[in-house]
């Protein structure tokens, strides 16, 4: 409903922006909101009982309110949970299978529900291993500037923002960066993507305008997609970012989320077509939610957009993930039923209760979207039908540490000896180094083979990686 007493921005009139005509407050006040007119007084408005009740929502409720079905619907069935096999299956084996083989439902029998549940809450910068299936754990990293790698030791590579590439109007140029950034990912392991960052920059005063494409949303898809395309050749899945209409940085998150409205038609016109040209044009697997809301809903809880729309009609088979964030149970549990497939909180958002036959249903899901996804990508890189995936550090690791740590050894053995024949007069000492000559012969030699050994390995594990980051 239209307010009778609010200032609206406009495109057509932007005069209400004139001294700092729209400002934020710092910090909040209980039953208002955090708006502000230019002189400091809070501007709100008193919102009806329904919308109220809308508003405040959370859980299966929640989410029944976006059309997910209700908790106790015929849909959700009982599933087989860590079903004993003489054969078992290894996520290797269905690389290449499609998304409906039959197959599928083998490999997601041997799970148990608490194995479902630590992948699901946890995947933040990445997904968990599942040894019992050899799912590795999987590296997935920011965007959309470039890979950036913010919670491990691999190198970030830094781009221009997409707002600069878009203002290009070249898909050439676009798919040119996606094919570099791809083969970043391939060198520094990086399976996923949380990227490229599709919404429309509605005013100049969005705070993430810098990493959407453009106020056109014909040219973010544009641009978008051959982006898409070029990087998932490397086997890396995208996730389409902030999903969709994350107008402003502030009280995105907190203070109830701020509240987007936007008509059906407008939203289908322009909002969401960067994000639906990226799916069905360029391939996109995987999709982040925002951390806002779509009208009264949270976009990570809206069953109409992320489940109907997305999967339904674009035909997304992938991963949704949240943005970051720390959620109580019954918000998780919303995003589960809305189609949720991955929490973005590596300490674990838990969802309300595990033994419900809906929430299991829903969980098995998620795996399978998420399995689906990591099989075929640069994830099972090394992987064959037979391998055994294991947590433990790698053998030439250990052969290198163990190397330089007899180098050190040795060389702590050597000061000893240094500062013994610093405390002895000329005469004792030429006689104890003649007496120890052929020990020294002896200690350089290995010394000096053991150093050797040292930078040949490394250089038979670093050359490659180097080569490969120099051929780019």
């Amino acid at each position: 409903a239209i307010l009778s007493d609010a200032v609206y921005l406009s495109r057509s009139n932007w005069s209400v922006m004139d001294d700092n005509g729209l400002t934020y407050q710092n910090g909040s006040k209980t039953g208002v909101s955090t708006t502000t007119k230019a002189d400091g007084e809070v501007y709100t408005h008193t919102i009806d009982e329904t919308l109220r009740n809308k508003l405040t929502a959370k859980g299966w409720t929640a989410a029944q309110l976006s059309g997910a079905p209700a908790q106790n619907d015929s849909r959700y069935t009982p599933i087989t949970v860590g079903k004993e096999t003489k054969n078992p299956l290894s996520v290797i084996d269905l690389k290449g299978k499609d998304y409906d083989n039959p197959l599928w439902n083998d490999l997601l029998d041997q799970l148990k529900v608490s194995e479902m549940h630590g992948v699901f809450k946890s995947g933040g910068w990445g997904t968990v291993a599942v040894p019992s299936i050899n799912k590795p754990r999987t590296s997935e990293q920011d965007g959309p500037a470039g890979i950036i790698n913010t919670l491990n030791n691999t190198s970030s590579y830094y781009y221009q923002d997409e707002i600069v590439l878009a203002a290009t109007w070249s898909e050439e140029i676009a798919e040119e960066y996606g094919d570099v950034l791809g083969n970043f990912c391939v060198v520094s392991g990086v399976a996923g993507w949380y990227s490229p960052a599709a919404n429309t920059h509605r005013t100049p005063y969005s705070g993430r305008n810098f990493e959407y494409f453009s106020e056109d949303g014909f040219l973010a898809g544009a641009i978008g997609r051959n982006e898409v395309t070029a990087i998932q050749a490397h086997g890396v899945y995208c996730y389409l970012k902030h999903a969709m209409m994350n107008d402003q940085e502030t009280n995105r998150f907190v203070n109830g989320a701020c509240a987007t409205f936007a008509g059906e038609q407008a939203i289908r016109e322009i909002y969401e077509m960067p994000f639906r040209m990226m799916v069905q044009d360029g391939g996109a697997h995987c999709m982040m939610t925002a951390m806002s809301r779509i009208g009264y809903t949270l976009a990570r809880g809206h069953y109409n957009f992320l489940t109907v729309m997305v999967r339904e009609e674009w035909g997304m088979d992938g991963v949704v993930i949240t943005d970051y964030g720390i959620d109580d149970k019954a918000t998780v549990t919303q995003c589960l039923a809305a189609g949720v497939n991955l929490e973005l909180c590596p300490g674990g958002n838990e969802v309300e209760n595990t033994k419900d036959v809906a929430t299991r249903y829903l969980l098995r899901e998620s795996l399978h979207r998420i399995l689906y996804t990591e099989a075929n990508s640069l994830a099972m890189n090394g992987f064959a039908p037979g391998s055994v995936y294991s947590t433990g550090f790698p053998v030439y690791i250990l052969i290198v540490i163990g190397v330089w740590a007899i180098a050190f050894a040795l060389v702590g053995v050597k000061m000893y000896f240094v500062v013994k024949e610093l405390k002895m007069d000329d005469e004792t000492c030429a006689a104890y180094r003649a007496k120890t000559r052929k020990f020294r012969l002896i200690y350089f030699g290995v010394l000096g083979g053991i150093v050797i050994v040292g930078i040949t390995v490394a250089l038979i594990v670093y050359i490659p990686v180097l080569e490969a980051a120099f051929r780019m």
